[in-house]
Protein backbone atom coordinates (compact mmCIF):
# COMPACT_ATOMS: atom_id res chain seq x y z
CA UNK A 1 0.00 0.00 0.00
CA UNK A 2 1.05 3.37 -1.22
CA UNK A 3 1.63 5.44 2.05
CA UNK A 4 1.46 9.16 0.95
CA UNK A 5 5.01 11.48 2.39
CA UNK A 6 4.43 13.47 5.76
CA UNK A 7 5.75 16.30 4.17
CA UNK A 8 3.60 16.64 1.59
CA UNK A 9 0.70 16.14 3.97
CA UNK A 10 1.89 18.77 5.95
CA UNK A 11 2.05 21.03 2.89
CA UNK A 12 -1.06 20.36 1.79
CA UNK A 13 -2.59 20.79 5.46
CA UNK A 14 -0.91 24.01 5.73
CA UNK A 15 -2.09 25.20 2.36
CA UNK A 16 -5.30 24.51 3.55
CA UNK A 17 -5.25 26.75 6.52
CA UNK A 18 -3.55 29.68 4.39
CA UNK A 19 -6.47 29.47 2.07
CA UNK A 20 -9.25 29.44 5.14
CA UNK A 21 -7.35 32.41 6.84
CA UNK A 22 -7.24 34.03 3.24
CA UNK A 23 -10.82 33.82 2.76
CA UNK A 24 -11.61 35.15 6.56
CA UNK A 25 -9.54 37.91 5.59
CA UNK A 26 -11.32 39.09 2.11
CA UNK A 27 -14.03 38.84 4.12
CA UNK A 28 -13.46 41.35 6.85
CA UNK A 29 -11.54 43.46 4.44
CA UNK A 30 -13.22 46.09 1.68
CA UNK A 31 -14.79 49.08 0.84
CA UNK A 32 -16.74 48.15 4.22
CA UNK A 33 -14.63 46.77 7.16
CA UNK A 34 -15.71 44.16 9.40
CA UNK A 35 -14.48 43.39 12.97
CA UNK A 36 -13.74 40.08 13.32
CA UNK A 37 -16.81 40.04 16.13
CA UNK A 38 -19.32 41.26 12.97
CA UNK A 39 -17.80 38.04 10.87
CA UNK A 40 -18.48 35.87 13.11
CA UNK A 41 -22.10 37.16 14.02
CA UNK A 42 -22.63 37.66 10.44
CA UNK A 43 -21.60 33.47 9.89
CA UNK A 44 -23.68 32.72 12.37
CA UNK A 45 -26.52 34.36 11.10
CA UNK A 46 -28.56 33.85 7.69
CA UNK A 47 -27.31 35.38 4.85
CA UNK A 48 -30.57 35.30 4.08
CA UNK A 49 -32.34 37.81 6.53
CA UNK A 50 -31.79 40.88 4.43
CA UNK A 51 -29.77 43.74 5.65
CA UNK A 52 -26.24 45.77 5.11
CA UNK A 53 -24.27 42.96 6.96
CA UNK A 54 -26.13 40.38 4.92
CA UNK A 55 -25.62 41.64 1.56
CA UNK A 56 -21.67 42.75 2.15
CA UNK A 57 -21.14 39.32 3.13
CA UNK A 58 -22.81 37.34 0.47
CA UNK A 59 -21.63 39.79 -1.89
CA UNK A 60 -17.80 39.05 -0.59
CA UNK A 61 -18.62 34.88 0.05
CA UNK A 62 -19.71 34.64 -3.90
CA UNK A 63 -16.42 36.18 -4.72
CA UNK A 64 -14.06 34.33 -2.52
CA UNK A 65 -15.54 31.03 -4.01
CA UNK A 66 -15.60 32.44 -7.44
CA UNK A 67 -11.86 33.38 -6.81
CA UNK A 68 -10.77 29.59 -5.35
CA UNK A 69 -13.03 27.53 -7.76
CA UNK A 70 -11.54 29.34 -10.69
CA UNK A 71 -8.07 29.56 -9.66
CA UNK A 72 -7.78 25.59 -8.73
CA UNK A 73 -10.30 24.82 -11.96
CA UNK A 74 -7.07 26.90 -14.19
CA UNK A 75 -4.14 25.51 -12.65
CA UNK A 76 -5.26 21.99 -12.76
CA UNK A 77 -6.06 22.55 -16.16
CA UNK A 78 -2.45 23.93 -17.05
CA UNK A 79 -1.35 20.73 -14.37
CA UNK A 80 -2.74 18.47 -16.98
CA UNK A 81 -1.68 20.36 -20.00
CA UNK A 82 1.56 20.32 -19.31
CA UNK A 83 1.87 17.23 -18.28
CA UNK A 84 -0.19 14.96 -21.40
CA UNK A 85 1.98 17.53 -23.55
CA UNK A 86 5.28 17.25 -22.11
CA UNK A 87 5.78 20.98 -22.52
CA UNK A 88 6.20 23.39 -19.47
CA UNK A 89 5.06 26.34 -21.64
CA UNK A 90 1.80 24.80 -21.79
CA UNK A 91 -1.40 26.66 -20.39
CA UNK A 92 -5.03 27.28 -21.76
CA UNK A 93 -4.38 29.27 -24.54
CA UNK A 94 -2.36 26.36 -26.20
CA UNK A 95 -5.52 24.35 -27.35
CA UNK A 96 -7.09 27.70 -28.96
CA UNK A 97 -9.31 27.96 -25.71
CA UNK A 98 -8.68 31.92 -24.93
CA UNK A 99 -9.09 32.70 -28.75
CA UNK A 100 -12.39 30.58 -29.29
CA UNK A 101 -13.60 32.15 -26.08
CA UNK A 102 -13.26 35.51 -26.40
CA UNK A 103 -14.73 35.59 -30.49
CA UNK A 104 -18.03 33.65 -28.91
CA UNK A 105 -18.61 36.31 -26.45
CA UNK A 106 -18.33 39.05 -29.29
CA UNK A 107 -20.49 36.78 -31.67
CA UNK A 108 -22.84 36.53 -28.60
CA UNK A 109 -22.74 40.18 -27.89
CA UNK A 110 -23.39 40.98 -31.26
CA UNK A 111 -25.92 38.95 -32.55
CA UNK A 112 -27.71 38.86 -28.81
CA UNK A 113 -26.85 42.48 -27.01
CA UNK A 114 -29.59 42.40 -24.49
CA UNK A 115 -28.31 39.05 -23.27
CA UNK A 116 -25.32 39.80 -21.49
CA UNK A 117 -26.52 37.10 -18.55
CA UNK A 118 -25.64 34.69 -20.87
CA UNK A 119 -21.95 35.54 -21.64
CA UNK A 120 -20.85 32.36 -19.47
CA UNK A 121 -22.94 30.13 -21.87
CA UNK A 122 -21.66 31.83 -25.01
CA UNK A 123 -17.80 31.48 -23.67
CA UNK A 124 -18.10 28.19 -22.82
CA UNK A 125 -19.46 26.91 -25.48
CA UNK A 126 -16.79 28.64 -27.53
CA UNK A 127 -13.74 27.41 -25.48
CA UNK A 128 -15.45 23.63 -25.91
CA UNK A 129 -16.27 24.16 -29.80
CA UNK A 130 -12.44 25.69 -30.44
CA UNK A 131 -11.37 22.85 -28.48
CA UNK A 132 -12.79 20.02 -30.56
CA UNK A 133 -11.40 21.77 -33.21
CA UNK A 134 -7.84 21.26 -32.40
CA UNK A 135 -8.42 17.91 -31.65
CA UNK A 136 -10.29 17.17 -34.89
CA UNK A 137 -7.09 18.26 -36.63
CA UNK A 138 -4.29 16.71 -34.29
CA UNK A 139 -6.71 13.41 -34.90
CA UNK A 140 -5.24 12.64 -38.16
CA UNK A 141 -1.76 12.66 -36.76
CA UNK A 142 -3.29 10.48 -34.44
CA UNK A 143 -2.54 13.10 -31.53
CA UNK A 144 0.78 13.64 -31.56
CA UNK A 145 2.55 16.19 -29.13
CA UNK A 146 3.52 18.61 -32.27
CA UNK A 147 0.46 18.37 -33.81
CA UNK A 148 -1.97 19.85 -30.55
CA UNK A 149 0.10 22.35 -30.15
CA UNK A 150 0.70 23.79 -33.61
CA UNK A 151 -3.40 22.89 -34.50
CA UNK A 152 -3.63 25.30 -31.09
CA UNK A 153 -1.56 27.51 -32.46
CA UNK A 154 -2.92 27.91 -35.68
CA UNK A 155 -5.97 28.27 -34.70
CA UNK A 156 -5.76 31.02 -31.90
CA UNK A 157 -4.28 33.15 -34.68
CA UNK A 158 -7.10 32.50 -37.08
CA UNK A 159 -9.88 33.27 -34.64
CA UNK A 160 -7.63 36.08 -33.20
CA UNK A 161 -7.68 37.80 -36.23
CA UNK A 162 -11.57 37.28 -36.54
CA UNK A 163 -12.39 38.83 -33.02
CA UNK A 164 -9.92 41.59 -34.21
CA UNK A 165 -12.02 42.07 -37.92
CA UNK A 166 -15.26 42.39 -35.80
CA UNK A 167 -13.68 45.30 -33.55
CA UNK A 168 -12.61 46.72 -36.25
CA UNK A 169 -16.06 46.58 -37.87
CA UNK A 170 -18.15 46.97 -34.73
CA UNK A 171 -15.89 49.67 -32.37
CA UNK A 172 -18.75 49.59 -29.73
CA UNK A 173 -17.53 45.75 -28.89
CA UNK A 174 -14.27 46.81 -27.74
CA UNK A 175 -15.40 47.22 -24.21
CA UNK A 176 -16.61 44.02 -23.64
CA UNK A 177 -13.65 42.38 -25.00
CA UNK A 178 -11.67 44.46 -22.87
CA UNK A 179 -13.76 43.69 -19.73
CA UNK A 180 -13.55 39.81 -20.71
CA UNK A 181 -9.87 39.72 -21.61
CA UNK A 182 -8.10 41.15 -18.02
CA UNK A 183 -10.69 38.92 -16.58
CA UNK A 184 -12.21 39.64 -13.40
CA UNK A 185 -14.35 38.23 -10.37
CA UNK A 186 -16.02 40.72 -9.67
CA UNK A 187 -19.18 40.27 -11.91
CA UNK A 188 -19.86 36.76 -11.34
CA UNK A 189 -23.24 36.34 -10.04
CA UNK A 190 -24.39 33.60 -6.95
CA UNK A 191 -26.85 32.45 -9.60
CA UNK A 192 -24.24 31.81 -12.42
CA UNK A 193 -21.88 30.59 -9.95
CA UNK A 194 -24.33 28.39 -8.68
CA UNK A 195 -25.07 26.52 -12.14
CA UNK A 196 -21.64 25.72 -13.44
CA UNK A 197 -19.17 25.21 -9.58
CA UNK A 198 -20.85 21.46 -9.57
CA UNK A 199 -19.42 20.74 -13.26
CA UNK A 200 -16.43 22.47 -12.33
CA UNK A 201 -16.39 20.01 -8.90
CA UNK A 202 -16.74 17.04 -10.39
CA UNK A 203 -14.03 17.82 -13.22
CA UNK A 204 -11.80 18.66 -10.83
CA UNK A 205 -12.32 15.52 -9.03
CA UNK A 206 -11.77 13.30 -12.09
CA UNK A 207 -9.20 15.28 -12.79
CA UNK A 208 -6.91 15.19 -9.24
CA UNK A 209 -7.46 10.85 -9.81
CA UNK A 210 -5.27 11.17 -13.47
CA UNK A 211 -2.04 11.32 -11.02
CA UNK A 212 -1.34 7.50 -12.31
CA UNK A 213 -1.97 8.00 -16.32
CA UNK A 214 0.03 11.32 -16.24
CA UNK A 215 3.13 9.22 -14.61
CA UNK A 216 2.81 6.62 -17.23
CA UNK A 217 2.66 9.09 -20.09
CA UNK A 218 5.74 11.18 -18.85
CA UNK A 219 7.66 7.72 -19.37
CA UNK A 220 6.79 8.13 -23.51
CA UNK A 221 4.24 6.83 -25.39
CA UNK A 222 6.16 3.48 -26.31
CA UNK A 223 7.27 2.77 -22.37
CA UNK A 224 3.36 3.57 -21.52
CA UNK A 225 2.15 1.50 -24.26
CA UNK A 226 4.25 -1.07 -23.27
CA UNK A 227 2.68 -0.83 -19.42
CA UNK A 228 -0.66 -1.34 -21.13
CA UNK A 229 -2.28 2.21 -20.99
CA UNK A 230 -3.85 3.16 -24.51
CA UNK A 231 -2.03 6.25 -24.90
CA UNK A 232 -4.43 8.29 -27.36
CA UNK A 233 -7.14 7.49 -25.52
CA UNK A 234 -5.88 8.71 -22.70
CA UNK A 235 -4.63 11.10 -23.71
CA UNK A 236 -7.28 12.53 -25.71
CA UNK A 237 -9.18 11.86 -22.03
CA UNK A 238 -7.05 14.44 -20.29
CA UNK A 239 -7.00 16.88 -22.74
CA UNK A 240 -10.77 17.24 -22.87
CA UNK A 241 -10.83 17.48 -19.30
CA UNK A 242 -8.34 20.04 -19.28
CA UNK A 243 -10.39 21.89 -22.11
CA UNK A 244 -13.43 21.86 -19.98
CA UNK A 245 -12.14 23.02 -16.36
CA UNK A 246 -10.40 25.71 -18.39
CA UNK A 247 -13.80 26.30 -20.55
CA UNK A 248 -16.23 26.89 -17.46
CA UNK A 249 -13.45 28.80 -15.20
CA UNK A 250 -12.90 31.51 -18.16
CA UNK A 251 -16.68 31.59 -18.97
CA UNK A 252 -16.98 32.74 -15.36
CA UNK A 253 -14.25 35.32 -15.24
CA UNK A 254 -12.80 35.71 -18.32
CA UNK A 255 -9.21 35.38 -19.47
CA UNK A 256 -7.59 35.40 -16.32
CA UNK A 257 -3.70 35.00 -17.22
CA UNK A 258 -0.74 33.11 -15.48
CA UNK A 259 -2.72 30.48 -13.47
CA UNK A 260 -2.35 27.81 -15.57
CA UNK A 261 1.02 28.17 -16.62
CA UNK A 262 3.21 29.34 -13.64
CA UNK A 263 1.48 27.64 -10.69
CA UNK A 264 1.55 24.06 -12.28
CA UNK A 265 5.76 24.94 -11.95
CA UNK A 266 5.53 26.26 -8.24
CA UNK A 267 3.50 22.83 -7.32
CA UNK A 268 5.95 20.71 -8.96
CA UNK A 269 8.85 22.12 -6.91
CA UNK A 270 6.99 21.53 -3.59
CA UNK A 271 5.39 18.24 -4.53
CA UNK A 272 6.76 16.37 -7.73
CA UNK A 273 4.41 15.53 -10.05
CA UNK A 274 4.45 11.31 -8.99
CA UNK A 275 3.09 11.61 -5.62
CA UNK A 276 -0.71 11.49 -5.36
CA UNK A 277 -1.14 14.82 -3.91
CA UNK A 278 0.25 17.07 -6.57
CA UNK A 279 -2.73 17.62 -8.78
CA UNK A 280 -4.86 18.47 -5.63
CA UNK A 281 -2.24 20.60 -4.34
CA UNK A 282 -1.89 22.16 -7.53
CA UNK A 283 -5.80 23.06 -7.72
CA UNK A 284 -5.86 24.27 -4.00
CA UNK A 285 -2.55 26.26 -5.09
CA UNK A 286 -4.11 27.84 -7.43
CA UNK A 287 -7.20 29.14 -6.00
CA UNK A 288 -4.99 30.45 -2.82
CA UNK A 289 -2.97 32.44 -4.98
CA UNK A 290 -6.16 33.81 -7.13
CA UNK A 291 -7.78 34.52 -3.63
CA UNK A 292 -5.13 36.62 -2.53
CA UNK A 293 -4.36 38.20 -6.12
CA UNK A 294 -8.20 39.51 -5.91
CA UNK A 295 -7.86 40.69 -2.12
CA UNK A 296 -4.92 42.86 -3.37
CA UNK A 297 -6.94 43.91 -6.35
CA UNK A 298 -9.73 44.95 -4.40
CA UNK A 299 -7.70 46.74 -1.56
CA UNK A 300 -4.32 48.06 -2.91
CA UNK A 301 -6.59 51.18 -4.38
CA UNK A 302 -9.78 51.28 -1.76
CA UNK A 303 -12.43 51.91 -2.48
CA UNK A 304 -11.37 51.37 -6.07
CA UNK A 305 -10.92 48.13 -7.53
CA UNK A 306 -8.20 46.52 -10.23
CA UNK A 307 -9.22 43.70 -12.40
CA UNK A 308 -7.54 40.76 -10.65
CA UNK A 309 -6.22 40.20 -14.28
CA UNK A 310 -3.92 43.12 -13.58
CA UNK A 311 -2.67 41.96 -10.44
CA UNK A 312 -2.02 38.45 -11.87
CA UNK A 313 -0.16 39.80 -14.53
CA UNK A 314 2.14 42.10 -12.74
CA UNK A 315 3.08 39.30 -10.69
CA UNK A 316 3.13 36.61 -13.35
CA UNK A 317 5.33 38.36 -15.19
CA UNK A 318 8.55 38.41 -13.57
CA UNK A 319 8.27 35.21 -12.47
CA UNK A 320 7.34 34.06 -16.20
CA UNK A 321 10.46 34.58 -16.83
CA UNK A 322 12.17 32.97 -14.33
CA UNK A 323 10.71 29.66 -14.90
CA UNK A 324 11.57 30.27 -18.91
CA UNK A 325 15.35 31.48 -18.01
CA UNK A 326 15.34 28.16 -15.10
CA UNK A 327 13.92 25.97 -18.69
CA UNK A 328 16.17 27.17 -20.93
CA UNK A 329 19.07 26.42 -18.68
CA UNK A 330 17.67 22.89 -18.32
CA UNK A 331 17.11 23.40 -14.59
CA UNK A 332 13.60 21.92 -14.75
CA UNK A 333 11.79 20.83 -12.12
CA UNK A 334 11.23 17.17 -11.10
Amino acid sequence: MHILPHSSKGKMTGLFALALAGACYSLCKGAVGLSPEELLSGLMSSLTNGGSLSMIMHLRMVRIASALLCGSALSLSGSLLQQTLNNPMAGPSLLGINASAALSVLLGMLLFPSLTELLPLFSSVGALVGSLMVFSLAALYRFSRLTLILSGIALSTVLGAISDALLTIFPDLATVKIDFLVGSFSHITSAQLSLLSPILVMAMLIACLMGRPLTMLSLGDECATSLGLRVNRVRLLLLSLSAVLSALAISLCGLVGFLGLLVPHIARKMIPTHEALHLPFTALLGGCIALFADTIARLIFAPYELPVGIVLSALGGPSFLVVLIKYRRGDRYA
